[in-house]
């Protein structure tokens, strides 16, 4: 993906994989690479249930109009149609199909690149930058409420169990599926993570963020952060979309590699329509999960 920007040429590559790990006997993870967005959704449900219901949620992602940058609008309109079609199949599947979301797409703040990180459930976004493994998203699950609570992992981990999550799309969640959404300043060598918690259950921060520095080529990073979380144990389904964004300086543009003091944090829950100027858009590698 090429697109031009106020005389700046933003260049993305991104590659995925999947595993259905040592346990489970199928895959339910399904991911999508179709710039300007990039996301994983982990099913739920028996009877092939959840496979399909995170099918879904991709066709709903993969489908909408994104033109070639996105907007907050884009993204909560796309999480509306998924769980609309999530729960026409539960009219019609049993075991309570859903799915969880997480992703980022390309979208413009302030003039300038900007990754929408978005999240339901508990797979997660993160952001490597300057060898530095950030989580953006924050999940939605009743260890994390603990958490936010005050208790220790330790104590978290006594009362619950990781996997019990508190919003979803379908699977019988009750909580919002408006999806938390955060704004995230595009720079150099910025490197994306998503990944659905077969991943995360498995690898510490601190390893996924060695794999992810070992490996420059993206589809490479991505199959190791499978490969590993399988030898740690492959207790779930395994998905990882890796996302290499560079942005090499026009004439007349900001140095995107230089530290912004406005957003040196993440800013959450952005608002609004963004204006997207006239763009270049080339492809990216990876296909539709």
């Amino acid at each position: 993906m090429n697109p031009r920007l106020r005389g700046t040429v933003f260049e993305v590559g991104a590659g995925a994989a999947t595993h259905p790990g040592l346990v489970r006997a199928e895959n339910q993870d399904a991911w999508l690479i179709r710039a300007p967005v990039f996301l994983v959704a982990d099913g739920m449900g028996g009877h092939e249930s959840g496979r399909v219901a995170a099918d879904l949620v991709v066709e709903a992602f993969g489908s909408a109009p994104w033109e070639h940058w996105a907007t907050a609008e884009h993204v909560t309109s796309a999480a509306a149609h998924a769980g609309t079609v999530v729960d026409g199949l539960a009219a019609v599947r049993p075991g309570a199909p859903g799915s969880t979301l997480s992703g980022a797409a390309l979208t413009v703040h302030e003039g300038a690149p900007t990754w929408l990180v978005f999240n339901i459930g508990d797979s997660r976004t993160y952001l490597l930058r300057d060898e530095v493994l950030d989580q953006v998203t924050v999940d939605h699950s009743e260890h994390q409420d603990l958490l936010d609570r005050g208790l220790s992992v330790a104590e978290a981990d006594a009362r619950t169990t990781r996997n019990v999550i508190t919003r979803a799309i379908g699977g019988g969640v009750a909580g919002s599926r408006d999806p938390d959404r955060w704004l995230v300043p595009a720079r150099v060598d910025d490197r994306v993570l998503i990944c659905s918690d077969g991943l995360t259950g498995e690898l510490s921060d601190p390893l996924i963020a060695a794999l992810l520095m070992a490996h420059p080529d993206p589809s490479e990073a991505a199959a190791e952060l499978v490969a590993a979380a399988v030898r740690s144990g492959g207790r779930d389904n395994v998905t990882a979309v890796v996302v290499d964004a560079q942005v090499v300086r026009g004439v007349g543009h900001p140095d995107l590699s230089e530290p912004d003091d406005t957003l040196e944090t993440f800013e959450h829950d952005p608002l609004g329509d963004e204006t997207r100027p006239s763009l270049t858009q080339q492809g990216v590698s990876g296909v539709m999960g």
